[in-house]
């Protein structure tokens, strides 16, 4: 069920807490949200389609980066802000710790959001960000001064239950004094990126995106698994041997030893488990009665089952098959096209919370800070930009650039921003370069 509390209910009831109805923030105590959290981090380490799906999503929604657009109203300033901003993006600096670019800060903000429900973004003096994971935020009691009642999973909430503080526990492993930082909506303030998959009004915290898929993932790795391990047996074991003495057949096996042909007791305390190796056969006394071993799955309908699983799986998240697979041998162009359409769809809130929480306060703090050291000249409409994010997989490059094309000569769109939709650097350079290459012809 798309949007729903199916499995937090489950898992709340089987462990005897009926889930509570009221607020949202009252359903997603810190207790559940730590529960949920543990599940869908299992997940991702341990299931290789749950694995998939995070990082299927980062890839769709970061690829090689989003570009930024200055809208200064000076071309040249435009220009300038826009270098320095990608020069900074594309480096270490993005990060307090030095590490990550920043990009690849926002990969694991889509894929802590899918396990953990959200992350901490602490912008610093040299305009770097520290991102903190919300399992170290305060969920224990409220810290002096602050009411139980304005207070949630680390979160110190206003007047109008607005984020104003965030309490973490400090130290590498959250095992240090507890520190504090103001939140709001400006870019030199913390803010809480959340999951945008499911929010309501009344949420202060994110909640997992894996939440309702955990047990489906569960499911369809069990099969495959089991499956692929069926047929292994079956490679490994020529014969399965019925016979009317079963005391008989065992004592001649385990008397053939190292050096006979039969399977040998493995070393365990299982008296019924033997040990065996590909390509022996085993000794069949007279009156036995052998056949080969043939398991019954995986059957012939096994990869529209998987597929059929798969499917169930993106849908949660509004992601066609396709996308989902990476099979694109049963679509042709019209149906990939429709099928990356209904997957940009879906990424929008993705896009706009990024954006929102992420790539446009970056921006504006890079750039205010740069202005304030005099690398940058200052223009009154310095934080005017317009953040363009990367296309989805172009399905036939001829028909995309023909439909480009289309565009700009309708006057429905313009050379720059096809140029950054379709990710092929900057229309100046372009045209700069195509104009070089004519020359040479």
């Amino acid at each position: 069920m798309i949007g729903s509390y199916t499995n937090a209910e489950k898992k709340r009831t089987r462990a005897g807490m009926p889930t509570r109805r009221g607020s949202r923030d009252q359903h997603l105590d810190s207790y559940t949200l730590e529960k949920l959290g543990r599940e869908a981090a299992d997940v991702l380490r341990n299931n290789p389609e749950g694995r998939a799906l995070c990082t299927r999503l980062a890839d769709l929604l970061v690829q090689k980066g989003w570009e930024i657009a200055a809208r200064t109203g000076d071309a040249e300033i435009d220009t300038a802000y826009e270098n320095y901003w990608r020069e900074w993006a594309h480096s270490t600096r993005a990060d307090s710790r030095r590490m990550m670019t920043h990009f690849e800060q926002g990969r694991s903000l889509i894929i802590d959001a899918m396990v953990e429900g959200g992350t901490l973004i602490i912008p610093r003096a040299d305009s770097s960000n520290q991102l903190v994971e919300v399992g170290r935020m305060l969920n224990a009691a409220p810290p002096k001064n602050v009411a139980p009642e304005k207070f949630i999973s680390g979160v110190e909430l206003g007047e109008y239950d607005q984020p104003v503080r965030y309490w973490i526990r400090g130290g590498r492993f959250g095992l240090g004094e507890t520190v504090s930082v103001p939140a709001g909506d400006t870019s030199d303030v913390a803010r809480l990126f959340r999951c945008p998959h499911v929010l309501s009004a009344s949420q202060t915290m994110g909640e997992p995106g894996l939440q309702s898929v955990i047990e489906r993932l569960e499911t369809l790795d069990s099969i495959i698994f089991n499956s692929a391990l069926a047929t292994e047996i079956a490679a490994m074991i020529p014969l399965v041997v019925e016979s009317d003495d079963p005391g008989a057949m065992r004592t001649a096996m385990e008397a053939a030893g190292l050096d006979g042909d039969q399977p040998t007791k493995a070393e365990d305390d299982d008296p019924n488990e033997l040990e065996i190796q590909p390509g022996r056969a085993i000794f069949l006394p007279k009156g036995t009665k052998a056949g080969q071993f043939k398991p019954e799955q995986p059957g012939t309908m096994f990869d529209k089952f998987v597929y059929t699983m798969i499917g169930l799986v993106g849908a949660d998240l509004g992601m066609p098959l396709v996308i989902m697979s990476l099979d694109v041998s049963q679509v042709n162009f019209h149906g990939g096209r429709v099928a990356m359409g209904m997957a940009e769809a879906a990424l929008h809130k993705w896009r706009g919370s990024l954006g929102t929480n992420f790539a446009t306060p970056s921006y504006k703090q890079v750039i205010a800070n740069a202005i304030r050291r005099g690398d940058l000249p200052y223009i009154e409409t310095w934080w005017k930009h317009d953040i363009v994010w990367p296309p989805m997989p172009i399905v036939d490059q001829k028909a995309e650039f023909e439909a480009s094309a289309f565009g700009i000569e309708k006057n429905l769109t313009t050379l720059d921003r096809e140029t950054r939709r379709c990710g092929t650097g900057q229309w100046e350079e372009n045209v700069k370069q195509r104009g070089r290459e004519t020359k040479l012809q």
